[in-house]
């Protein structure tokens, strides 16, 4: 009798705990390991593993190393619709955080394409990306079932030098070229800049010197034609005063 009890306890032990098994979800990093030099561009994909049961909201609490790699940009999947509400949409380049959630119409199951985050390697050394504990997976009851993620391992190599450029050069370069902590941050161009209002007026008054120029060259040969055909008629005119009988 004892004996049937305990079988009886485990068995419904195990029906107890078998859905929470089932309906556990993930969400995977890819790719796992990643080689980059200093200035140079990365991507992670993130994935959504819903196993068994539909799953219909993802919040993706990211933490990254700064400052050796910094945020660029974020796209999410076609499928999702974003959330653009405090706490579920932020960023701190700076804390080395990034937070993004979306809702999924109707629900998915197995793995689903959440999105891609774009890094740029910013100093050498090892930076890791990992998804923090805010991060869920909600399923029509609303329910967490977001047990974990894997971590990304980032090696920044120091950057590819160019001919006769110098480390210290480079990573100037770098530095200027990534532009502020913003997600969408403009670079700046390095090398140029702005024409002041004395350029622009004085380009305009050169442009406008040089289109009357034609004019001046076309006067001057009808000038020039005048005199000669001025020239011919009063040599004529000398010419038959002299000849010109006299009485």
């Amino acid at each position: 009798m004892s004996y049937l009890k305990h079988c009886l306890f485990l068995l419904v032990t195990m029906c107890s705990f078998a859905p929470l098994s089932v309906a556990a979800s993930t969400m995977k990093l890819t790719p796992a390991q990643i080689p980059v030099h200093v200035g140079e561009p990365f991507s992670v994909v993130v994935g959504v593993d819903a196993q068994a049961k539909p799953q219909y909201t993802s919040k993706m609490d990211a933490v990254f190393t700064a400052p050796i790699v910094r945020f660029s940009t974020w796209s999410l999947g076609d499928q999702w619709i974003g959330l653009r509400q405090s706490g579920y949409d932020s960023l701190d380049n700076a804390a080395g955080t990034l937070t993004r959630t979306a809702g999924y119409p109707g629900g998915f199951s197995g793995t689903a394409y959440f999105g891609t985050i774009t890094f740029v390697a910013e100093r050498a050394g090892q930076a890791t990306i990992t998804l923090g504990p805010n991060s869920f997976i909600y399923n029509e009851e609303s329910k967490n079932t977001y047990t974990g993620a894997n971590t990304v391992v980032i090696d920044v190599l120091p950057a590819v030098l160019k001919p006769g450029q110098s480390e210290a050069g480079a990573n100037t370069s770098s530095s200027v070229s990534s532009g502020t902590t913003g997600s969408n941050s403009a670079t700046p161009t390095v090398g140029k800049t702005q024409p002041s209002i004395f350029d622009v007026v004085l380009e305009a008054s050169l442009q406008k010197d040089y289109r009357i120029i034609p004019y001046i060259v076309i006067a001057l040969l009808v000038g020039m034609g005048c005199g000669v055909l001025l020239s011919i008629v009063f040599e004529r005119f000398k010419r038959w005063h002299v000849r010109r009988p006299k009485k």
